[in-house]
C-alpha cells in the first residue's frame, strides 16, 4: 500500500493512511524519516483486520523531482491543499485554478482525497488541465507478490492468503490470465474492497515472477 502519513502517533507506532490504521510497531526494519505528510510504502503480510493493517515493512518514498515536461499524469492521495492555486498530491505541488474538473466539485478536493492530475509542469508545479476526483473507495492501493492457491476461476484465487479478483480490467505482463493457476508466482496491483464475506484485492495488473524467494 502507498499513500501519505496522517496522525502519526510514534508511543503507539501508528498512523493513518487515508481511512486506513497503519500499526509499524513489529515492522523490520524499524522505520525512520516518518513524519506527518510523508510519502510511504506500507507492506503487510495479511490484509488488515477491523481496519487496522500490520506492517511489515515501512518504506519512506522520495517526492519525484520534476522538470519542466509537456504533460504528465499523476494519480495519488492530496497532502496539503491550500486553495485551488496552491495544493500538493503526494508531496507533487499542483495548481488546479485553471482545470477542468471532472468527478466532482472544489468543495471535493481535500486532504485525504484520491485524484488523477494532467497537465504540464513549469518550475516544478504541475499546471493542472484536468483534475478528476476518484471515488473514495479507490483509495487504498495494495500490492501482493506470492504463489497462487485456492485457484478457481480468474475472478477467485489467493495470493499470500488474501483473495484476488482478476475478472476486471487487468493487464498482463510476462503472461496472460490463461496463466493463472495454483503455484505460479505473481506481483498482483490493484486497490483492497470490503465485501459482506471479507476483504478482497481488485487486481488493475499482475506480473508473473520467475521466483518468489
Amino acid at each position: 500500500m502507498r499513500g501519505t502519513i496522517a496522525a502519526l502517533d510514534p508511543t503507539a507506532k501508528r498512523f493513518q493512511l487515508g481511512t486506513l490504521t497503519v500499526d509499524y510497531s513489529a515492522a523490520s526494519p524499524a522505520p525512520a524519516g516518518l513524519a506527518n505528510g510523508v510519502q510511504v510504502r506500507v507492506r503487510a503480510s495479511s490484509e488488515p483486520v477491523a481496519g487496522v493493517l500490520a506492517a511489515t515493512r515501512v518504506d519512506v518514498v522520495a517526492t519525484p523531482d520534476l522538470g519542466d515536461v509537456s504533460k504528465v499524469e499523476i494519480e495519488g492521495v492530496i497532502d496539503r491543499f491550500g486553495s485551488l492555486a496552491d495544493f500538493s498530491v503526494d508531496g507533487v505541488r499542483v495548481d488546479a485554478s485553471k482545470a477542468r474538473l471532472e468527478g466532482g466539485t472544489v468543495a471535493d478536493l481535500a486532504v485525504g482525497r484520491r485524484v488523477e492530475i494532467e497537465g504540464p509542469v513549469q518550475a516544478g508545479v504541475v499546471v493542472a488541465s484536468k483534475v478528476e476526483v476518484e471515488d473514495d473507495d479507490a483509495t487504498s492501493e495494495f500490492e501482493l507478490k506470492g504463489l497462487i492457491s485456492g485457484f478457481v476461476d480468474v475472478g477467485h484465487f489467493i495470493v499470500r492468503a488474501t483473495p484476488v479478483d482478476a475478472s476486471g480490467s487487468v493487464t498482463y505482463e510476462g503472461g496472460s490470465a490463461l496463466n493463472l493457476r495454483d503455484g505460479a508466482c505473481v506481483e498482483v496491483k490493484g486497490t483492497l474492497q470490503s465485501t459482506s464475506a471479507g476483504s478482497k484485492v481488485l487486481a488493475s495488473k499482475i506480473q508473473f515472477e520467475s521466483s518468489c524467494n
